[in-house]
């Protein structure tokens, strides 16, 4: 894809929940540097009480159709006025080019593709990558004008004869070589009509669209009437001239083959600037002024780009949020391959548009660096083979199918959407969690039955155990909100999320306080309370270090060398944050919200008249205390009452303890029916909400005193039990920490002499 066109669009639809969690996003990318001026303004503009278009995300391999797709799905759903198409304009943003008396459903449409987002390849990450065999006379005549393509370097591997070429240069078929923000700024402005959205970038797209749109009339005229026939039967609204009447949604397409991957860093190096021995190697021959000026250049420009990269994944958390509706396109490497070097733009100049030294446009490339990163990206979408519904994303069961197909797919999906509204059910952005297209934002995503009661990777530890891994890191977690200054909400949060995270993915995959850290950054970070990895690591260090007690039985003495974070262990830190935060963002499924029940206990507290003067003196407030004592327990509950039930029902059994407790006298009829209570769930939550002492006992009968358990811990007594592993190896996790605190050390002593 070279580049692409966008249209603006009108708002005429809205899903309740969606602008808090747009709010979110802008305040957390405030902060994004964007070169150009007029991505710079403060986004409140795009916060409007407005309805929203619905945002239809696209996204696939290299040569999927994903562009094509949305071609024509945003001529399917827009509003044509003539009968006449002249000019290659696109077909949204002509009123030339329509398709006889055939007439949309919907009259404004954008198309926001992804490929025009790209930063310059300079800044991109390098990617070392073998020539094909056909790349040679390619190669040939790149290596005759390299010179032109600086940004390449050339190296030959192999014997005479027989010698490919290896190159390196840029990736640009990874998250970080495009501008997440610019990109998530654009769909918020043509969500909301904004301006801004007319001012995105150009992209010309390499098909011929007039082409495209005559080529497929049949198939466009025929889903414009059935589009039409569904929702007049859905709504009752007469149809006049094929259109429904007083359906005016507005449409925002998004396509793109990076919008549903893992929101992780490449492995590739970060920049040319990376120290790498050849160039150490050359600085060795310059004066101490210079090489003292290329380090400095070298770990600005590294902290540069850790930073975009941190960006980077919030606002793809963000983007996750803003689509209403996901569909994937599989393709086989074989298709993908021969449908992209068979493109315009992968011909050779002058019969096409691939001129020496475009690396990136060659076989070799394609082979180890596209299809590999495609497969990296999306394995958690491609090994559900034959499934539908992947954690909220619809893809095709069908592998290389026609277009005709797919476009009647897709519109399929589009019209369930539509026709169930606030009844439809799927699957949420959170993976395994159910929740309601038009869920507000005072519910949660929950936990199926499945995910906690077959959760074969958890499984493997007892189950006091699991509950005491939770109880300690959670415990953590509140101790450095504390620390921290963070809101209290924050940190409930946070720890909702941690319990989410382990839901999905192994208990055992990382140290629980790397996890705790890793959240607690993550939940304050798309906050109005952000905190830097500084602080952080600095609190966690502190936290787990001989200086820190949880209790006032014995108060440790303060050994500020215990909790010294030296410049080398704290990049080593916040590089393991880093990978973990985007492993809790891709088991999470980028669906961060989370609903607490504060606010609404104290809502209830109010109807049930409970602050009355009627009551005994201070009784109201005394309930007030107590039901906020009881919902903070919750959150640490062994039953994960907050992954199993609404907010509303936990504020409902807390208020109803803690009046029970006091002595309030309540309704006689069963009063929590009406805020969607039932007796069973009301029986349940008030035993969960009353078993953590239990669990704290347990944890301090195995554990003793110590204030955080760790993975060698749990693996200590998994070989007590006979379960696993003894003496406290944790399988060479021990010896590999060990490792890398001597490597920091050894750092530390370099950087001491110099």
């Amino acid at each position: 894809m070279e580049s692409q066109e966008s249209t603006p669009t009108s708002p005429s639809f809205y899903h309740p929940g969606q602008e808090k969690e747009m709010l979110y996003s802008i305040e957390s990318l405030e902060r994004l540097n964007s070169p150009e001026s007029h991505l710079t303004t403060k986004e409140c503009c795009v916060i409007q009480n407005t309805p929203k278009a619905l945002t239809v995300a696209i996204s696939g391999c290299t040569s999927s159709g994903k562009t094509t797709l949305a071609l024509l799905l945003s001529e399917i759903f827009s509003s044509p006025t003539t009968k006449h198409s002249t000019g290659n304009k696109s077909p949204h943003t002509s009123k030339e080019n329509n398709l006889g008396d055939a007439k949309a459903t919907h009259p404004f449409t954008t198309i926001i593709h992804q490929d025009a987002f790209f930063i310059s390849k300079a800044d991109c990450p390098l990617v070392q990558f073998n020539s094909a065999p056909n790349d040679e006379n390619f190669i040939r005549e790149s290596l005759a004008q390299k010179n032109e393509n600086p940004v390449y370097f050339y190296a030959r591997t192999g014997t005479s004869g027989e010698e490919n070429v290896q190159i390196t240069g840029p990736n640009t078929d990874c998250m970080e070589a495009v501008n997440l923000g610019n990109l998530l700024r654009i769909v918020q402005a043509a969500q909301a009509n904004n301006a801004e959205s007319e001012l995105c970038f150009q992209y010309k797209d390499d098909a011929d669209k007039k082409e495209l749109i005559e080529q497929y009339s049949g198939v466009i005229e025929s889903m414009r009437r059935r589009v039409g026939e569904c929702l007049a039967v859905g709504t009752g609204h007469h149809m006049r001239n094929d259109t429904v009447a007083d359906y005016n949604y507005g449409w925002v397409f998004v396509e793109g083959f990076l919008l549903f991957s893992k929101a992780l860093p490449s492995d590739d190096k970060s920049s040319w600037l990376d120290t790498s021995p050849e160039v150490e190697d050359r600085c060795t021959e310059r004066s101490e002024n210079v090489r003292q000026e290329f380090k400095e250049e070298a770990a600005l420009k590294k902290s540069k780009v850790m930073r975009a990269n941190e960006e980077k994944v919030v606002a793809k958390a963000a983007l996750m949020q803003e689509f209403d509706i996901k569909l994937f396109l599989p393709t086989s490497k074989e298709v993908a391959k021969e449908r992209r070097l068979s493109r315009f733009p992968y011909i050779d100049f002058p019969a096409g548009g691939r001129f020496p030294g475009q690396m990136w446009k060659s076989e070799g490339y394609f082979e180890e660096v596209v299809w590999k990163g495609y497969e990296d990206s999306f394995d958690w979408l491609l090994r559900e083979t034959g499934k539908e519904n992947v954690d909220g994303v619809f893809v095709r069961t069908t592998v290389d199918d026609t277009v005709e197909n797919t476009v009647y797919w897709a519109v399929d999906i589009i019209l369930q959407f539509l026709k169930a509204g606030n009844e439809m059910v799927s699957k949420d952005n959170a993976r395994g969690f159910e929740i309601t297209a038009t869920m507000s934002h005072l519910n949660n995503p929950l936990a199926t039955a499945q995910q906690l009661y077959q959760n074969t990777s958890n499984n493997r530890l007892p189950s006091e155990l699991q509950d005491s891994v939770r109880f300690y890191a959670a415990r953590l977690t509140q101790a450095a909100g504390i620390l921290l200054g963070l809101p209290q909400d924050i940190t409930a949060q946070a720890n909702v999320l941690l319990y989410r995270y382990w839901l999905v993915d192994d208990l055992m995959q990382y140290e629980y306080s790397d996890v705790s850290a890793a959240t607690l950054y993550l939940t304050a970070k798309v906050s109005a309370s952000p905190r830097s990895f500084r602080s952080i690591t600095n609190v966690y260090a502190y936290l787990l270090s001989q200086s820190a007690s949880l209790t006032n039985s014995c108060v440790p003495e303060n050994i500020p060398s215990s909790y010294y974070l030296s410049e080398s262990a704290y990049i080593t830190y916040r590089t393991r944050l880093l990978n973990i935060e985007g492993q809790v963002l891709n088991a999470l499924g980028f669906n961060t919200h989370v609903a607490l029940p504060h606010p609404l206990a104290i809502t209830y507290l109010q109807t049930l008249d409970i602050f009355s003067p009627a009551h005994k003196n201070g009784s109201g407030k005394a309930v007030a205390k107590k039901t906020i004592h009881y919902i903070n327990t919750a959150l640490l509950s062994p039953q994960m009452l907050y992954l199993t039930h609404q907010p509303c029902a936990l504020a409902v059994a807390a208020i109803y303890l803690a009046a029970k407790e006091e002595g309030i006298k309540m309704p006689e009829d069963e009063w929590w029916e009406v805020f969607d209570v039932e007796r069973e769930e009301l029986g349940f939550l008030v035993v969960g909400m009353r078993s953590l002492e239990g669990v704290a006992r347990r944890g301090k009968e195995i554990f003793g005193e110590k204030m955080m358990i760790a993975k060698d811990d749990i693996m200590e007594e998994l070989g007590k039990r006979g379960l696993g592993p003894s003496n406290g190896k944790s399988n060479g996790h021990s010896k590999k920490i060990d490792e890398e605190d001597e490597m920091m050390k050894l750092m530390d002593e370099r950087m001491e002499d110099s």
